[in-house]
């Protein structure tokens, strides 16, 4: 039966906990599982098709909008094929709109798209507040690169050049960001933004894109209950860091990755998102159909890791991992065109792998079977051949089967190729080999991590210490780690990549920031669990505006928007436990009027 309504022709529709004998294919049930995850990160609690009331309808939208517009944007005028997904939870109903692929998921808000929204270019909100926080700039001296250290310990990023120090940075925690949690960062190939995963307070993780320049975060992501966020494989301590090559040529994107590993429902899924405006712009899941062209190897309903190797101009190359794997020289890899919504089989397969972004060339580690190797026990793979180019045409540049060959990488601007080898009793060492002239050296045996740059590459030792290791001098000690401190080198300049900021705001108060004039120091932000002081304090629709209800002391709540100056106060955008969302003011002179919920 279809029923016309304003030219949107109305396909199925039905209410549903579980119904029992009428099923939905693959694709809608991936629809409403889609809606489902997005609701359960915006909630901060799991949303199933399980636990909740849901209603979906088939629809043909008469435009791109999914009749969920944004003020001023302009749609393409074509039928397009969709869902709407209706969730109801505690009495609220939740209007989400999706199309057909997955790739525009919107909660759909008084008739317009929510800021987290995926697959919907937001614009920038122009501030409507100036902050007057305390910083101190640090000028940067242009030079041809530069390089991030990260010390555990006091958790704060060191900022080297050809000279050494030029900037410490305390290193920006996410708001409401668990004490306890140890961070994953990222760094855009400009050294722009730092992409900072962690897990908050409430047990769920948080992604933000925090803008070195301005000494702010453009926007903090709370991902599903559940799920890890993935940022690439790191130089150094991947545990920690993360690839540069998350993020596009232009600086502008970054591509991560999610995995859920629940046993009984797995899922992965990768996001694009906008660095400047925090926007999450396209979205691929596992049960995604274009995926079937990897055919037998994957496995939609395994527990998987999805790596996000290389995002080149428009095209993200993934690498799928499986749940215990365990070592192995390649994985399942597909190269993901977001704006063209296609996907096919990725070049970028094996496990050592490091991409030369001023060609694509891919450096590895790989097996040549005509080629003796050393017997290996347990999951070591006997690497005996380093090649470049791809998976499938790779050239054989080194082979030699007395040692394993691991953690290969470009060095000075691709002029080098370093790996680390491991001889048949277990020592390694790392090792420099030059394409030119085909010879190679060892390096000091205490070093434990190499990063190569424009000009040469670093290294660091197992006590702290970095060195430069020109490509036309000697080594130089350059920096070194406070004593009795853990360091990592968490990223330094790729190859043909120009080095962004030109100065490196420091904030003098870490405890928080004056938002508007003549107002308290703010203790609340985006993200953050509060609750009302020892006061009852209304909620308005507007900051200043009209009454909506009144907040009990401990009432609790969840930071969804602001900051915004009304009428001498700093006002947030709040979520109740119940669904309702108002604006509330923080404080006066004399009295915090909300306050971050106590840690448990």
């Amino acid at each position: 039966i279809m029923v016309f309504f304003a030219s949107v022709i109305l396909i199925i529709a039905s209410l549903f906990v579980h119904t029992p004998g009428f099923s939905q294919t693959d694709e809608e049930l991936e629809r409403i599982d889609q809606a489902m995850q997005h609701l359960s990160g915006y909630l901060g609690r799991t949303i199933t098709r399980n636990s909740h009331q849901w209603r979906w309808s088939e629809i043909i939208y008469p435009d791109t909008s999914l009749d969920c517009p944004l003020p001023g944007a302009e749609y393409a005028q074509q039928q397009t094929r969709g869902y709407q997904v209706r969730i109801f939870v505690d009495g609220l109903e939740y209007d989400y709109r999706l199309n057909a692929d997955g790739t525009v998921v919107i909660l759909c808000v008084d008739g317009r798209p929510d800021p987290t929204s995926i697959g919907v270019d937001i614009p920038e909100q122009a501030p409507t507040v100036e902050d007057f926080a305390d910083f101190d700039v640090v000028n940067l001296t242009p030079s041809n690169w530069w390089a991030w250290a990260y010390v555990l310990d006091t958790d704060t990023l060191y900022l080297l050049d050809a000279i050494g120090e030029q900037a410490r940075l305390p290193r920006p925690r996410l708001p409401n960001e668990s004490p306890e949690a140890t961070p994953k960062l990222g760094f855009s190939r400009d050294g722009q933004y730092i992409v900072i995963a962690s897990e908050l307070n409430s047990g769920v993780s948080g992604v933000g894109f925090y803008a070195i320049e301005t000494g702010a975060f453009t926007r903090v992501h709370t991902v599903s209950p559940g799920e890890t966020p993935y940022l690439g494989f790191g130089y150094d301590n991947s545990n920690i860091t993360g690839s540069p090559f998350i993020v596009d040529p232009s600086g502008r994107f970054v591509a991560i990755g999610l995995a859920n590993t629940d046993f009984n429902n797995p899922s992965w899924r990768v996001i694009v998102f906008e660095l400047a405006s925090g926007n999450a712009l396209y979205q691929i899941g596992n049960a995604n159909p274009q995926l079937g062209v990897l055919g037998e190897a994957l496995n939609s309903a395994a527990i998987v890791f999805p790596r996000v190797v290389y995002f080149d101009e428009g095209v993200v190359h993934v690498q799928l991992i499986p749940f215990a794997a365990g070592a192995a020289e390649a994985y399942p890899a597909f190269a993901w065109h977001p704006n063209a919504n296609f996907v096919e089989v990725s070049p970028f397969t094996h496990n050592y792998i490091d991409i030369l972004p001023t060609t694509n060339t891919a450096v590895f580690a790989q097996v040549d079977e005509g080629t003796p190797r050393l017997d290996t026990t347990g999951p070591l793979i006997a690497y005996n051949t380093i090649a470049i180019g791809s998976s499938g045409a790779p050239q054989a540049i080194l082979q030699n089967g007395n040692y394993i060959h691991t953690a290969t990488r470009w060095a000075d601007g691709g002029e080098q190729i370093i790996y680390k080898a491991i001889d048949g009793a277990g020592n390694e060492t790392w090792n420099v080999l030059d394409r030119a002239s085909g010879t190679q050296f060892s390096l000091e045996n205490d070093v434990v991590a190499v990063y190569g740059i424009p000009e040469g590459f670093l290294t660091r030792t197992s006590e702290g210490g970095f060195t430069f290791h020109s490509d036309t001098g000697v080594p130089r000690n350059l920096w070194q780690a406070p004593e009795g401190t853990s360091s990592i080198l968490a990223w330094a300049s790729p190859a043909g990549s120009s080095f962004v900021p030109s100065v490196v705001l420091v904030p003098q108060n870490l405890t928080g920031i004056v938002h508007c004039p003549d107002t308290p120091v703010s203790n609340i932000a985006i993200g953050m669990r509060g609750q009302v002081t020892d006061i009852t304090l209304r909620l308005r629709e507007t900051p200043g505006g009209e009454f909506l209800v009144s907040m009990a002391s401990g009432t609790e709540f969840l930071v969804v928007g602001g900051p915004e100056c009304q009428g001498s106060y700093t006002w947030w955008r709040v979520r109740l436990e119940n669904g309702t969302t108002g604006w509330a003011a923080e404080a006066d002179e004399s009295i915090y009027y909300i306050e971050p919920l106590p840690e448990s």
